[in-house]
């Protein structure tokens, strides 16, 4: 894991570029750099562990988010469900259920890959 005290802060800031870009061109360009040099940049172990990390740390963020916002919509869509309007009802089924089923091949999707890692690693 590499520390944000080991870069430049031109490459802090081309971090945040990368994160609130598209893509590199664009990154480059809001940075006002060559693209080559961030491109040199990307192809450095140090600079790319600083920005595994920096993603990581913003998809941790955003999960935050996300989870504390859950039970607030899981209300809303429950009332939708059980409203008098039919259509709303209706949308609101089809949010609930979707989210269900993506909730449960997740959940499924994470127990097959425990027992694969677990057959690799000698654990049965």
């Amino acid at each position: 894991m590499a520390k944000s005290g080991d870069l430049t802060p031109q490459q802090l800031e081309a971090i945040e570029a990368l994160l609130a870009t598209r893509n590199i061109k664009q990154a480059a360009e809001y940075c006002e750099m060559p693209y080559s040099t961030l491109q040199h940049w990307m192809d450095d172990p140090e600079f790319m562990a600083a920005y595994a990390d920096a993603k990581e740390e913003l998809r941790e963020g955003i999960s935050r988010m996300l989870t504390s916002t859950v039970a607030d919509a899981v209300e809303r869509l429950h009332r939708m469900v059980n409203g008098r309007n039919q259509r709303l009802a209706l949308a609101a089924c089809r949010v609930v259920l979707s989210a269900f089923v993506n909730v449960t091949n997740l959940a499924e999707f994470e127990s097959r890959l425990k027992q694969l890692e677990d057959r690799r690693n000698g654990r049965t």
